[in-house]
């Protein structure tokens, strides 16, 4: 077996019921098929500045409880801090880091569709609208199952990560990338729900449902 990853991917696609698995940015959506299949959202550290993108991955804040003597008890919230010098550094290969997060980045999002290009162009519509201001930036709801693979959870999508980029100007929508992973068409519904299932439940992804 090659230890290459094109190669290995190769392999591992003639041997699967799985047809291809891709790499998109946001200009290159025309390209995805009308295919069932998984995606997922990532975020590529091709910025200047890093810290930013500690911001977003970093946990927002822990609550925390501790006991002492006597039934004493302390309940409160924590924050986590860092140091602007770490991601700042000059010397930091700028390249390297940018390909190495297209590689190792965690998942912002995972989910599935009976059509990939129709559901991912809609949430890459939502995502732009919100970016360049042309809706109104509101504080989603919940998803309900029925509303799964649908406008409404582009939506909900679009609207949680809205914020986040919203908040951060120096990162683009540009740094989006989308990874796939496309199925044939017979491919059925309720084998993807239950993959998707366990993807999220091992991942947590950071914009997963909640």
């Amino acid at each position: 077996m090659s230890h290459k990853v094109f190669d290995y991917w190769n392999d591992l696609l003639i041997t699967s019921t799985v047809e291809n698995h891709c790499f998109y940015r946001l200009n290159e959506l025309y390209k995805i098929p009308k295919s069932p299949g998984i995606y997922a959202w990532y975020l590529i550290a091709d910025q200047p500045d890093m810290s930013e993108y500690h911001k977003v991955f970093k946990q927002k804040s822990i609550k925390i409880s501790v006991e002492g003597n006597l039934s004493e008890g302390y309940v409160g919230r924590a924050k986590a801090t860092f140091n602007q010098k770490h991601f700042t550094d000059l010397s930091i290969d700028r390249e390297l880091c940018k390909i190495a997060s297209m590689a190792f980045s965690p998942p912002l999002y995972i989910g599935i569709s009976s059509n990939l290009n129709k559901r991912l162009s809609q949430h890459a519509k939502e995502l732009t609208d919100i970016y360049y201001d042309k809706v109104k930036l509101v504080n989603p709801s919940p998803v309900r199952k029925t509303e799964f693979d649908t406008i409404i959870e582009s939506q909900h999508f679009a609207q949680r990560i809205g914020y986040s980029i919203k908040s951060f100007r120096s990162i683009q929508l540009g740094s989006l990338l989308i990874r796939t992973i496309e199925m044939p068409k017979e491919y059925t519904w309720q084998d993807l729900q239950g993959v998707e299932k366990y993807l999220n439940r091992i991942y947590t992804p950071l914009y997963g449902r909640k």
